[in-house]
């Protein structure tokens, strides 16, 4: 239900406005009522404004004033002298409102007579045959059903509308589908902007007495082709950073990045397996890093109360926690990030390899070369996501093995360098 979504503050807005007119204009006498089964029977009548906030209302009598209320079901049987504001999940409208009616519901179903103009918000809106509408209709909902007679012009957006009534201005339609039936009467123009063409049953049933025009949506097309070319300029940034950033790397840790490339080289499952380990830790440190942090406020607020000494204590437990989960989490998404960038050099190595005889690894050609093919490869739809998933996980894991043999040569070379070194001849 799109539209409903991107209205909803919209219709929310205009309740609130109409609710906060009738507030400011018309406060003075009005009678306030709140509870959980609110009835206006057919003996009383109702002078002022009547302002409502409860579960059911039921109208049966008449209100001579305005009509605003929040209720969970409304249902109006009797006579509004003046205009109706109503936020309700369910509203039932089978009497006379002699002013305008305005609506924010689940669902809403028009049966009666309305003298002036009607604005819905809703999920499901209908206008049953019998029901009148003397001015405009704007109705915003997910469906639509028009079976009643409209005196103005009507405007609807919808995902689904099935038209069979009378509209004596123009109809304007933005929806999805659209079904016309019999005995459909426009008077006006029919102007209607859908993917899909509208769909008459039973055309020598229905009138149109104006012009027919069908809008194609070209703006939601330019919209997706813009989208489109947005979306390929920030790969092609994101692709040209990671080739800056992954040179940059190769400079500082070059012995690393070095054996890392080996280790995906000559062990492609070994680097898999690592990576997926890696992913699982990273998330596994994720996980502590927020509860981390609901604890940790939750000591602060405890150190307020008569909980002091828990408070503290957690207080000193998660302030050591987070630096370190935090440490752990973003170098796992930065070896994670830094996997693709081993994959692309070894892809763009084994390319090169085939062209030329002598070629060094890690060279910023076939690093390039390598970027551009997981590009490609990263935006094929739905099967990118899984060659991102494959790269960085395969990649991180080989950059870990080399991570651990490097740091493994260092520390048999240190202990080398200790065997080797002379005694000291004062200890002697």
């Amino acid at each position: 239900m799109p539209r409903i979504r991107n209205i909803s503050l919209l219709a929310t807005a205009i309740i609130l406005i109409a609710c906060g007119s009738v507030l400011f204009n018309t406060a003075y006498g009005a009678v306030f009522k709140s509870g959980k089964d609110i009835e206006i029977s057919k003996l009383h009548q109702l002078d002022n404004d009547f302002y409502v906030y409860g579960d059911n209302l039921l109208i049966d009598g008449t209100i001579k004033g305005d009509l605003l209320a929040f209720v969970n079901k409304a249902t109006i049987r009797g006579n509004l002298e003046s205009s109706a504001n109503i936020g309700t999940t369910e509203l039932v409208h089978q009497g006379v409102i002699n002013g305008t009616l305005r609506v924010f519901a689940q669902r809403a179903e028009i049966y009666g007579h309305v003298s002036r103009s009607v604005l819905i918000f809703g999920q499901i809106v209908k206008l049953y045959q019998g029901s009148m509408v003397l001015k405009d209709v704007d109705l915003y909902a997910s469906e639509v059903n028009l079976e009643g007679t409209v005196s103005g012009n009507a405007r609807i957006y919808a995902d689904t509308l099935y038209f069979s009534g009378i509209i004596e201005g123009n109809l304007d339609i933005d929806a999805d589908r659209i079904t016309i039936a019999p005995p459909a009467v426009i008077k006006g123009n029919l102007t209607y902007s859908s993917k899909n063409e509208v769909v008459i049953e039973s055309p020598a049933g229905v009138t149109i007495v104006g012009t027919t025009t069908w809008n194609l949506p070209e703006e939601e097309k330019k919209a997706k082709s813009d989208i489109n070319l947005t979306s390929i300029l920030i790969r092609l940034s994101c692709m040209l950073a990671t080739f800056f950033f992954a040179i940059l790397i190769f400079k500082i840790f070059r012995p690393y990045a070095v054996e890392s490339f080996n280790q995906l080289k000559n062990s492609f499952g070994a680097s898999f397996a690592a990576g997926v380990v890696g992913l699982l830790i990273i998330i596994f440190c994720f996980l502590i890093l927020l509860v981390s942090v609901g604890l940790f406020l939750a000591g602060i607020i405890l150190i307020s109360s008569d909980y002091f000494f828990p408070g503290s204590l957690l207080l000193v437990i998660f302030t050591l926690l987070i630096p370190i989960t935090s440490f752990a989490s973003v170098s796992g998404g930065v070896i994670f990030y830094s996997g693709k960038i081993i994959v692309a050099a070894l892809i763009g190595h084994f390319i090169i390899g085939r062209l030329r005889s002598r070629h060094k690894i890690l060279s910023s050609t076939s690093l390039f070369l390598g970027l551009v093919i997981l590009l490609i490869l990263f935006s094929i739809p739905y099967l990118g996501l899984y060659f991102y998933l494959l790269a960085g996980i395969t990649g991180s894991g080989a950059i870990f093995l080399g991570i651990k043999k490097c740091n493994r040569q260092k520390n048999s070379e240190a202990s080398i360098k200790t065997l080797e070194k002379p005694p000291d001849p004062v200890s002697q």
